[in-house]
């Protein structure tokens, strides 16, 4: 008994794959596999992937996204993923895949890029030479190579040319934990989880990618915990020349790891007074191409 339904329906030449249960568990794989091979069979070859409903995916259920993505891409179509869930996003990113699939937010961006719209990006993120494909209306891409999400926002400029800046940067650090960058006036980075050695790592990544001046404000309200390698981190970047940096916390077994004089503040308004004159930030403008 299969523990997967698939609903099937058509948007001009692409056919979209309503997906609703697990993949991987009794007949499910082989069902999905039929599926697909019956769309190739009758012409069909490009074919979207709505995982909105799906539960859990083990190892073989991969193994059959990537077999039916193989095969519809050497028949000259492509297989595109929609509606990730974060558990999911969570799976992609640790497998790796999301260096394989071409994964979409909503069903809009990815019926765009079958229609030959797709912009591609450089990876804001430092030291990441990734490549972005996203629609051109699509506010939400995910980078393929480091694993980065952006939310973007668009504009004509005055000769016809679509400028993207990023409104939010998401990295992960552990499954379901993760640190999101905010560019403004200051940019503000709110750490969700744990700052030890390894997430260190990962800011020291979101710092970077900063323009400068940098005026940032770190948010740790959702840090669960702080190692000393985290503290050591946070006040690198407080020292930094040229930079200013302030900390929010709210809870006080969180403030009892840093220094005294360090620049810890429990409420936004003071920590922002304390950075003095901030000047407009600038905007993180995307380069790109058709």
């Amino acid at each position: 008994m299969s523990e997967l339904d698939i609903k099937a329906y058509e948007i001009d030449d692409v056919t979209i794959l309503d997906l609703d249960g697990a993949i991987g568990p009794g007949d499910s794989c082989k069902d999905l596999r039929d599926v697909i091979l019956t769309l190739v069979k009758n012409g069909k070859r490009n074919v979207i992937l709505d995982l909105a409903d799906i539960g859990h995916i083990d190892s073989m259920g991969l193994g059959s996204l990537i077999v039916a993505f193989t095969n519809l891409r050497r028949l000259g179509g492509s297989l595109r993923i929609i509606n990730l869930t974060e558990k999911m996003q969570d799976r992609f990113v640790i497998t790796k895949l999301l260096t394989v699939f071409d994964v979409y937010e909503t069903l809009d961006a990815a019926l765009q890029a079958f229609d030959g719209r797709d912009v591609y990006i450089s990876c804001p993120v430092h030291q990441c030479d990734g490549s972005i494909a996203f629609g051109s209306l699509a506010s939400f891409a995910r980078c393929m190579t480091c694993g980065a999400t952006l939310t973007l926002e668009s504009g004509m400029s005055s000769i016809g040319i679509i400028e993207f800046s990023t409104r939010a940067l998401r990295l992960q650090t552990y499954a379901e934990e993760c640190l999101t960058v905010f560019p403004g006036a200051p940019t503000t980075i709110v750490i969700d989880g744990r700052l030890d050695l390894f997430a260190s790592e990962v800011l020291k990544k979101a710092w970077l990618t900063i323009p400068s001046p940098r005026y940032v404000l770190f948010r740790l309200e959702a840090s669960s915990e702080i190692s000393p390698p985290g503290v050591q981190s946070l006040l690198e970047f407080c020292a930094e020349k040229g930079s200013r940096v302030m900390i929010l916390i709210s809870l006080s077994h969180l403030r009892s790891v840093f220094p005294a004089d360090s620049p810890v503040f429990d409420n936004e308004s003071d920590a922002i007074a304390a950075m003095g004159k901030i000047p407009p930030a600038p905007k993180w403008l995307a380069t790109f191409r058709r």
